[in-house]
């Protein structure tokens, strides 16, 4: 179902609508339900296991990751991929690749039309996309000069594409920390796409330092909105 819902959101827009905002509210909603439930499973289960509950997430991430603005009434679809791309203490089992690369696509959606959305903190969502890029380069890196396309874990190369055009969606925003943002991922990202190995570490070490975000939360006000990475020692 979340893979039918994904493809219909994914579809330009039509005329006449081939479904109501009301019916895309719900799907969102839907899909805010799995990919923020937290289970914590021991240490004992089966890694397929895990990992089946790991891709049921994803799957709800690219469907939220078409969500249409950072809030839609109390939900705030944004502050679930924000905390899933910075990786969260609260987002457990830890995400995959595919969960970050997914929850950063979405962020930049929402980042790029956030034009209207006065309570929400682009720049403070940036961070996050951010640490996301990051942590894929890392993996990319163990991964990435593999020759053989068995042992490849990712489509590396199409990652890169996909979070290129995502960061081409918030390169127009005005805002210093965004401008900045984009300037330390995208050497990153054509790297990946070409194949080559990453900077990872050096962007990861820029979005944890002292250039911060004006924002010190995702949303101005309401119900806190802070995220908390997850550090390596807690995975």
């Amino acid at each position: 179902m979340l893979r039918a819902a994904h493809d219909v959101l994914a579809l330009p827009p039509q005329r006449p609508a081939i479904y109501k905002q009301a019916t895309v509210d719900k799907v969102i909603q839907s899909a805010m339900t799995v990919a923020s439930r937290r289970f914590d499973f021991p240490k004992a289960t089966p890694r397929g296991e895990v990992e089946g509950f790991k891709i049921l997430r994803a799957e709800a991430l690219r469907v939220l990751a078409w969500a249409p603005t950072p809030s839609m009434g109390t939900d705030r679809p944004a502050l679930v991929l924000a905390r899933v791309a910075a990786s969260d203490q609260s987002v457990n089992p830890p995400p995959r690749v595919e969960e970050l690369v997914e929850s950063s696509i979405g962020l930049c959606r929402l980042i790029a039309a956030s034009g209207k959305s006065a309570d929400f903190n682009a720049d403070y969502a940036a961070q996050q996309v951010a640490r996301a890029i990051s942590a894929i380069g890392i993996e990319a890196n163990k991964n990435i000069e593999v020759k053989s396309p068995t042992l490849r874990l990712r489509p590396w190369k199409v990652d890169g594409a996909r979070l290129l055009e995502a960061i081409e969606l918030i390169q127009s925003n005005k805002d210093p920390y965004i401008t900045e943002m984009v300037k330390q991922t995208r050497p990153l990202l054509l790297d990946l796409e070409a194949g080559r190995v990453t900077q990872a570490a050096n962007l990861g070490t820029w979005a944890n330092g002292d250039t911060k975000p004006a924002g010190n939360s995702l949303y101005k006000g309401g119900e806190p909105s802070e995220v908390k990475p997850r550090s390596v020692s807690d995975e």
